[in-house]
């Protein structure tokens, strides 16, 4: 029997309903729809953006407040710069004898290496005019207590840190 030209439709009329409702009833869940449930979805991961600052506060003991200290402190393979002429610098924030760093992304978690010394600044001021006139200095290598953060899930970036060291420099006052 052969199909008379009259009774025949576009075949693409007759698919399409077919292939709407296989794309609604199993293609959504493979086109990465945010995984809400309990169950794991190897799909695209949606992650929010939300930013952060990582920082590292080093305590150095041993100098008197941090004016007049200077040095490096390596972290993570990232270098800054430590001069404490003024209380802010482009490195280190330097508060009393706290250096406070802004870590790029990515940078944290791991030891510290510091280089610092110190032109003797006395803890009581009134009487040697900020120096003491000895000098401090030390070097070594730290491990803070870091605790890190992940504000847009633990499975999206960035992974934030926050860190604390204590460091000694020894010297004469």
């Amino acid at each position: 029997m052969t199909r008379s030209s009259s009774r025949s439709f576009p075949r693409t009329l007759f698919c399409a309903p077919i292939a709407l409702t296989l794309l609604a009833a199993g293609a959504l869940p493979a086109c990465g729809v945010p995984n809400t449930d309990s169950t794991p979805n190897d799909g695209p991961l949606a992650c929010t953006e939300i930013g952060c600052v990582s920082t590292l506060t080093v305590h150095v003991n041993g100098a008197g407040a941090a004016i007049g200290l200077s040095g490096m402190v390596t972290v993570g393979g990232r270098s800054f710069i430590v001069t404490c002429d003024e209380p802010t610098t482009n490195e280190a924030q330097c508060d009393g004898s706290d250096l406070t760093f802004q870590l790029p992304d990515g940078i944290g978690g791991g030891e510290v290496v510091w280089s610092l010394s110190a032109d003797g600044a006395a803890a009581d001021t009134a009487d040697t005019g900020g120096h003491g006139g000895g000098s401090y200095a030390g070097n070594g290598t730290v491990t803070p207590a870091w605790s890190s953060s992940t504000p847009n899930g633990p499975d999206c970036p960035p992974t934030c840190w926050e860190g604390e060291a204590t460091v000694e420099l020894q010297g004469t006052p």
